[in-house]
């Protein structure tokens, strides 16, 4: 590809153009024919039977990467499925071509040009805005593949896309089709041309100059040039929203009632992981039909930001806080989740109603009306979730007056207190022996008529989804196994292993370190970095899952953006462990090594836990865990010394909290090659290199303050504070105080204020 038609690299400084060298070989024909068939194949109805602004959305979500692969489905919800990732690649070839404006990629100038069309122009229409994308499109595949934009016959792949988005009839032809004679209006621009890219002080400086007539036939071509041009840019009159999850891990944790259901608790733990997904693509829908898909600048790791209009936010705010009770309702979802799990939750609404578990006991159905009610009491269970407008710029607090204001004017954190069922022998940890091994049975899994009360419908519903889902993803890779000896003798087989992973400084990876000339070139970078790294990371995954779980060997039980934990699955007569978990781990971690600037790159610190004689799997997460902690740490004490860029932290730039260990022979001080992968800066620790004392992180302890109302005032925040002893008033208290949520009774009202053990560093273990 020409260095013209190459788009800036949101990573490195303004300007500098993706290195060829990273990115596969781009032709415009084979994108045209993958963006058909993502639209021919779009589940449930014909894309060219719908009305033309479903036609333009579902074109605009393939542009950004987001089709439906399934019923109700999208890559991010399930984004170890090939079909996944198929599509993100698409967008990400879209993304390595130069748009419309300066500094900016033809992805993200066809999703500007959408959000541009429902939150800027208002005489702006879908069909004026659907035959720009076209034309952009095709006039910047036509440049990629050498091909001349003077050409009024649309070529193949160009009919192919038409065909299967607006169909053939002659009326589609007359009304949807592009007019290609517009074609040459989508050039991209020669070096330095900066004339074709006008500003708005230009413009009007010819307007009003002494020589009208002179500078007439000028001022009107700029200014055709700059109003084309500016409706593929980025409204800045627009605020950031964010929706997001916290404290994930410590909630999975609640889901492990010790050592018990050890055969079943991946059920549990997978079940949480897919509702979270499955919250996370309601947001992004109602985003999506609301604003627009390209209004999201953020998308991972239990996070959605968006670019909202200021005179939408009452109305985006409301609708997400909602979204918690309404993401698999019928009739409110607007990501059709019960559509994607329809057997689930019918088989679930079963079990519920024999258990008992309907508001009139006894009658034959559960309706509606019992969902919701059920749908109520599982807000319960969710994580601390904060909503609300955000920056992505926030200065470090100088004293506890500013960390107070921090405090308050940043989206809270907060969690609906969990009105436990008395029935529930999960809710209650009142579990006996004799009843693990029948929770199949009283859960009404296999048998809706055994379904009991014991098991309360929230609780119920998790296992009923991470059951299904461990099916489902059981189906993805069933090719050849190329690193196996053993044959498969079809009998039951057991968890030999389970690797615990977690991006490292991904904080300091994402935060924006050069210099931008505009606030639309800052915000599409943002964009831009974060659907670039989505890709790189689930497309490795996915790849690697495919080319060691062949045959379901390797299984995802929990896939959290960059935290993800991952088990390996042999045969119960196996007596030896294969070790392709650990093959696995050590080539994702070559093949994400990549310098995105001078002084960043992507790592992770990983642990490896593999089945011990008498222990089980809970036994095996929590070694998992352990080891993951370590090599984050071990990690750390190297990037002190030779990374130390990639230890500032977001705000300001303070250094983020160092482990400061004493003890020499600490395993935090590992400098072993085993502990390193070779030619790579991740970390990977099995129990081959594990201490012989045990490990233990230094932390302060947590704090409960009991609220009355949302401001937090001096007295309430220095109250939270008593007991701790952080090193000044400013930063460290900040980061302790960050680490707390807001919990509300079921009528809204704040009733308290949580901040968990803030761990800072290795206690230094002899």
């Amino acid at each position: 590809m020409d260095e013209i038609l190459r788009a800036p690299d949101p990573w490195k400084a303004l300007g500098k153009k993706i290195d060829p060298a990273s990115t596969a070989p781009v032709k415009g024909s084979e994108i045209l024919l993958d963006m058909a068939e993502k639209l021919g194949n779009w589940p449930r109805e014909n894309t060219a039977l719908t009305d033309i602004n479903e036609r333009h959305l579902r074109f605009v979500l393939t542009v950004a990467g987001y089709p439906e692969i399934d019923v109700a489905t999208r890559p991010l919800d399930w984004p170890l499925n090939p079909a996944s990732v198929s599509a993100l690649e698409i967008s990400k070839r879209l993304d390595d071509i130069a748009g419309a404006r300066i500094n900016t990629s033809l992805r993200s100038s066809i999703l500007n040009r959408d959000l541009n069309m429902r939150t800027n122009n208002q005489d702006d229409n879908v069909n004026e805005c659907h035959q720009d994308c076209l034309l952009l499109l095709f006039a910047r595949l036509r440049q990629i593949d050498n091909r001349s934009l003077d050409d009024q016959f649309f070529r193949h792949e160009e009919l192919v896309l038409l065909s299967k988005l607006h169909s053939n009839v002659k009326e589609s032809r007359d009304q949807d089709w592009p007019d290609l004679k517009k074609l040459n209006q989508f050039s991209v621009l020669a070096p330095g041309k900066r004339s074709d890219f006008p500003s708005g002080e230009e413009i009007g400086g010819l307007r009003h100059s002494e020589d009208e007539t002179e500078n007439f036939e000028k001022y009107k071509a700029l200014e055709k040039s700059f109003n084309r041009t500016n409706k593929f840019a980025i409204n800045n009159d627009l605020q950031t929203i964010t929706f997001q999850f916290h404290y994930v891990q410590s909630w999975l944790n609640k889901l492990r009632w010790g050592n018990k259901f050890d055969g079943t608790v991946q059920r549990f733990t997978r079940g949480y992981s897919v509702i979270l997904e499955l919250l996370t693509s309601e947001v992004l829908q109602r985003v999506a039909k609301e604003i627009g898909i390209g209004s999201v600048t953020i998308h991972g790791g239990g996070r959605v930001s968006f670019l909202c209009p200021k005179h939408l936010v009452s109305k985006m705010l409301e609708k997400l806080d909602s979204s918690s009770e309404e993401f698999l309702h019928l009739n409110k979802s607007e990501a059709a989740n019960s559509s994607r799990l329809k057997s689930t939750l019918e088989k679930w609404s079963r079990a519920c109603l024999e258990a008992g578990q309907t508001r009139d006991v006894g009658s034959e159905k559960a309706d509606q009306k019992d969902r919701e009610e059920w749908f109520k009491q599982l807000r319960g269970f969710l994580p601390p979730i904060s909503i609300g407008v955000s920056s992505e710029e926030i200065n470090e607090p100088k004293d506890l007056g500013e960390v107070v204001d921090l405090l308050n004017n940043i989206p809270k954190p907060v969690v609906t207190q969990h009105k436990r069922s008395e029935d529930c022998i999960l809710c209650n940890d009142m579990v006996a022996s004799d009843q693990e091994n029948k929770i199949d049975s009283w859960m009404g899994r296999l048998d809706h008529s055994k379904a009991t009360k014991q098991v309360c419908p929230s609780h119920r519903l998790l296992y009923f989804i991470g059951n299904d889902q461990r099916i489902k993803d059981s189906t993805l890779r069933t090719g050849s196994d190329q690193f196996s000896s053993k044959k498969d003798d079809g009998n039951a087989r057991k968890v030999t292993s389970i690797v615990m992973l977690d991006g490292n400084s991904l904080g300091v990876i994402f935060k924006e370190i050069h210099n931008y000339d505009t606030e639309e070139n800052k915000l599409d970078r943002i964009r831009r970095r974060s659907f670039r790294f989505n890709f790189l990371w689930w497309s490795s995954l996915s790849r690697l899952l495919g080319k060691y779980g062949a045959g379901d060997k390797l299984a995802a039980w929990i896939t959290a953006g960059d935290d993800v934990l991952i088990a390996q699955y042999e045969s119960v007569s196996s007596d030896q462990t294969e070790g392709r978990i650990k093959k696995f781990i050590e080539e994702l971690a070559k093949e994400i090594d990549l310098d995105l600037d001078e002084d960043r790159f992507l790592s992770f610190g990983a642990g490896i836990a593999e089945r011990e004689p008498g222990s089980g799997i809970i036994s095996q997460i929590n070694r998992a865990n352990e080891l993951e902690k370590i090599a984050k740490i071990i990690w750390k004490n190297k990037a002190k010394m030779e990374w130390p860029e990639m230890l500032k932290s977001s705000v300001g730039n303070e250094n983020l909290n160092l482990p400061n260990c004493s003890k020499q022979n600490c395993i935090c001080k590992i400098e072993s090659k085993d502990a390193w992968i070779e030619d790579t800066r991740s970390v990977l620790l099995t129990k081959n290199i594990r201490h012989n004392s045990d490990f233990r992180e230094k932390k302060l302890p947590g704090n409960d303050v009991e609220l009355s109302q949302e401001e937090l005032t001096m007295s309430v925040v220095e109250k939270a504070l008593e007991g701790v002893n952080t090193t000044t008033i400013g930063i460290d208290n900040w980061a302790y105080l960050r680490r707390g949520f807001f919990v509300k009774n079921s009528n809204g009202d704040y009733i308290r204020w949580e901040i968990l053990d803030y761990r800072s560093e290795c206690d230094g273990t002899e």
